[in-house]
C-alpha cells in the first residue's frame, strides 16, 4: 500500500466523512447481506483512488465497493422520494439536503458509529439546513470565485451584473450577442 501522506489521509477522511451522510457505514442489511457498499457522488467530487485506501482500512474488498457519480441533483432527490435510490451513501448538497429532511426522507445519523465526529468543527455541527446536526455531517464546503477581462468588460461592482438577467450585464457580454 502506498504512504499514507497527511495531504491523502486529509482526502481520505473527507470521504469517509461524506460516506457517513446517510447513516454512517452501516449498511442496510440486505447490503450488509451482499457485502458491498454502493456510493452515490456529485461528478468529480473525489479521487477515486481514495477508494482503494477506503477499502483497505475499511476491510472491504475494493471490488465489493460501487462508486457511481451524478450530475443533476435533482435526479438524487427524486430517487430519494421515489423510496429506493438503490445506494447506501448519497452525497448531496445543503439545498437537496433541506428538501430532503423536511421530507422525511432520511434517516438520523447514528453518531457513535462516526467515531471523528467529534473532531468536527463546531460551526459545521448546526447548520441552517440541519440545525441539530441530525441528519447531516459536513463533506466539502467552499467558495466560488468569478474572474473576467477587465480589459473587454466594464468592472464587476455587484452579484446582480453576474446573477440578474434584467441588469443587462450578461446580455451586453454574452458571446452569442458579440457572434450575431
Amino acid at each position: 500500500m502506498p504512504r499514507l501522506t497527511r495531504r491523502r489521509f486529509i482526502g481520505l477522511a473527507a470521504g469517509v466523512a461524506g460516506m457517513t451522510l446517510f447513516g454512517g457505514l452501516r449498511m442496510p442489511k440486505a447490503r450488509a447481506a451482499e457485502n458491498s457498499l454502493k456510493i452515490w457522488n456529485w461528478s468529480y467530487y473525489i479521487d477515486e483512488a481514495l477508494l482503494d485506501e477506503f477499502a483497505a482500512h475499511a476491510g472491504i474488498p475494493r471490488e465489493n465497493i460501487v462508486y457511481d457519480e451524478y450530475d443533476d441533483p435533482n435526479v438524487v432527490l427524486s430517487r430519494l422520494e421515489a423510496g429506493k435510490s438503490g445506494y447506501d451513501v448519497v452525497i448531496i448538497p445543503d439545498y437537496i439536503l433541506d428538501v430532503a429532511i423536511k421530507e422525511g426522507l432520511l434517516m438520523e445519523l447514528n453518531k457513535s458509529l462516526i467515531p471523528n465526529y467529534p473532531h468536527l468543527d463546531e460551526k459545521f455541527k448546526s447548520t441552517p439546513y440541519d440545525p441539530e446536526g441530525r441528519y447531516s455531517a459536513v463533506y466539502m464546503w467552499g467558495t466560488t470565485g468569478f474572474g473576467y477581462r477587465s480589459d473587454l468588460a466594464e468592472k464587476v461592482t455587484t452579484l446582480r451584473q453576474i446573477f440578474d438577467p434584467d441588469y443587462g450585464y450578461l446580455k451586453k457580454y454574452s458571446q452569442e450577442d458579440n457572434d450575431a
